[in-house]
């Protein structure tokens, strides 16, 4: 039971206290009087959407507390009980929100999100009322008054495994499902690659092949380069100096074999020639 409502600078009020009797209470007045700002300020309390509009003008922040009786609501308290929030048979919820927007909340002095606030809502009041919120809307509270009107426990607890082992058999199916389509998928790619190397048709020895073709192409510049500086050095070379040259250019084109094989007949003809001029 509602017990008892704080509400300082929310709307268009300054500050309101309201202790709530037992029985039935009414809050009567013409329209606009404010009052729905009761029903607006509990709304805020239990989690709906906080901005600064509710903050009061001139005001830096809406606080709102309300204190409720829980002796005799044993739901509510068992769901405090699970989050550790449990303090005897009150409990006292807060929001705050700043004049910039930001919204704070509380359940017996401990800071929680907006869901909670939710959660625990549906346990302490229903809101009736145009376009407000209804427990009865609530899949959960529903499903809990058919449980209740079976009267059948052991019903409601093979009910519960049943759900359970379907749970459980949804999501090997789901895993099945997905790892159905990543084989798929990679049969499809294997599929994809066989095709294109079919239509490359490779010949034996073609890879080795162009692994030779490539590095000479990649090193085209160097090759290049350093068989002019050869080419100059025996071009610019006399009678005199022309064994020396060889052995120069021969030592050069030595490590060009490494890049281009083809280049080996070119170093055995050197050779020749040096070997040659040595015997003079």
């Amino acid at each position: 039971m509602l017990c008892h409502l704080h509400i300082s600078n929310f709307a268009i009020v300054r500050a309101l206290e309201i202790d709530w009797a037992s029985g039935m209470s009414t809050i009567t007045g013409e329209t606009g009087a404010g009052k729905s700002i009761a029903i607006d300020a509990l709304s805020l309390c239990f989690g709906e959407r906080a901005d600064a509009s509710v903050v009061r003008p001139g005001a830096d922040k809406a606080d709102v507390v309300a204190t409720f009786d829980i002796s005799k609501l044993s739901a509510a308290k068992d769901w405090l009980q699970q989050q550790d929030l449990l303090m005897g048979n009150e409990c006292i919820v807060r929001r705050v929100v700043s004049a910039e927007g930001r919204s704070r909340g509380y359940i017996n002095g401990v800071q929680v999100p907006a869901q909670q606030l939710k959660l625990l809502g549906q346990y302490l009041l229903a809101i009736h009322g145009q376009h407000a919120h209804q427990l009865l809307q609530k899949a959960d509270y529903q499903r809990q008054l058919v449980d209740a009107f079976t009267a059948q426990p052991e019903l409601l607890q093979q009910t519960k495994q049943s759900y359970r082992y379907w749970q459980q058999l949804q999501q090997e199916y789901a895993e099945l499902q997905q790892s159905q389509q990543q084989r798929d998928a990679q049969r499809q790619l294997l599929e994809y690659q066989v095709a294109e190397l079919d239509q490359f048709a490779p010949q034996a020895e073609e890879f080795s092949q162009l692994e030779t073709e490539h590095s000479r192409l990649s090193h085209g510049n160097t090759l290049l380069s350093q068989s002019q500086q050869c080419l100059q050095q025996l071009y610019d070379g006399d009678e005199q100096t022309i064994y020396r040259a060889l052995s120069q250019v021969s030592q050069q084109v030595e490590q060009l074999v490494q890049l281009d094989p083809a280049l080996a007949d070119v170093q055995n003809l050197l050779d020749t020639r040096r070997t040659a001029y040595r015997k003079r």
